[in-house]
Formats: structure tokens, C-alpha cells, sequence
């Protein structure tokens, strides 16, 4: 349309303008509906719709990199709020006592003769700790057994 046009609705009079003006915002609210459609349908890929994978679109390299940080940034939240290994605080043992030394008929110690790791075969050495337990490691790899 061009001001001639226009100029030739106003002078037709006023019901003619107030048409010509609802009209054109029916027009808008058409295209708005459309366009609305239009990009909720380019919104929609495999995880929000049914479509298969294949249908979407290829992403760029910004947008694969974003996706990796944000999976590894989820990745180390959870690390962080996993459980220790072991017992957990609270949890009482299912293990059973120890008898005092009075009360056992025999004490054997058993102590392993190789290394089981990559080094197999080598002698082990020991170190008694505080309190009378044996530490083993092996001479070469340094693993303990």
C-alpha cells in the first residue's frame, strides 16, 4: 500500500477507516499465530518431540563444546556428591568381634610370598607398624599386598 492509497481510505470516511484498521490487525494476529507455529515447530528436535535423532539438525562446534562443558560440569557435581567407599557413617557393622588373646586357641600370621601385580613373582618385604600390624610391599613395584 502506498499514501495514496491510504489517503483514499480516510477520505472514504470514518466506518471505512475503522474496517480497513480491523482488518489489518486480524492480518496481525494471523502472521503472529503463524510465526509463533513456525517457531515452536523449529524449537522441536529428538528430546523434546518424538522425531528420531536423525531429524535434527547438524549443531556447530560452539554448541557440541557448550553441551560437553555442561555434561562434564554435571559429571563433576555428582562426583562430588557421591557416597565414600566403605561403611558409611551411621551404619553399624555386620563384621564379628575379636576375642581377647586369653580366649583364642591359636594366633597365625599368613603373609603373602609374591607380588600379584604386574612385577609377579618378586619377594615382599614387611614392616611391623605401631600397634602390631604388618605392612607388605613389594621391593620392586612398590604395590602394597
Amino acid at each position: 500500500m502506498d499514501r495514496a492509497e491510504a489517503e483514499a481510505i480516510y477520505d472514504s470516511g470514518r466506518e471505512a477507516c475503522v474496517q480497513f484498521i480491523l482488518g489489518l490487525a486480524e492480518s496481525v494476529r494471523l502472521h503472529e499465530d503463524r510465526l509463533r507455529r513456525l517457531e515452536e515447530q523449529a524449537r522441536q528436535d529428538s528430546r523434546t518431540s518424538s522425531r528420531p535423532p536423525s531429524t535434527d539438525p547438524p549443531k556447530t562446534r560452539a554448541e557440541r563444546r557448550a553441551e560437553a562443558r555442561a555434561k562434564a560440569k554435571e559429571l563433576m557435581r555428582r562426583e562430588r556428591e557421591r557416597r565414600a567407599q566403605g561403611g558409611q557413617p551411621g551404619h553399624q557393622g555386620a563384621g564379628r568381634d575379636l576375642k581377647p588373646e586369653d580366649q583364642v586357641d591359636e594366633i597365625v600370621d599368613h603373609y603373602p610370598d609374591a607380588c600379584g601385580g604386574a612385577a609377579g613373582g618378586l619377594m615382599m618385604s614387611s614392616v611391623v607398624r605401631a600397634g602390631g600390624s604388618v605392612a607388605t610391599r613389594c621391593a620392586s613395584c612398590r604395590r602394597s599386598a
